[in-house]
């Protein structure tokens, strides 16, 4: 926890000892989990690679009634 204090830093991913102390501490901690550090690396584009881009796509009925005029 005294890194935490030195770099004064807000956010982390913590141990249950680590959620613990936190709470013991005067300071305002946010903890996440793993699975919401791996949502905030895929929002923000951190350490992840794209695989798959893909489109949706509907018919444009516009474009079949001008071709039947």
């Amino acid at each position: 926890m005294n890194l935490l204090g030195q770099q004064k830093a807000s956010k982390g991913v913590f141990s249950d000892d680590a959620v613990k102390a936190a709470r013991e501490v005067g300071q305002r901690i946010v903890l996440i989990d793993g699975n919401g550090l791996a949502e905030l690396m895929i929002d923000h584009g951190i350490g992840v690679t794209e695989l798959i881009k893909y489109s949706i796509k509907k018919i444009d009925q516009d474009y079949f009634e001008e071709a039947q005029e």
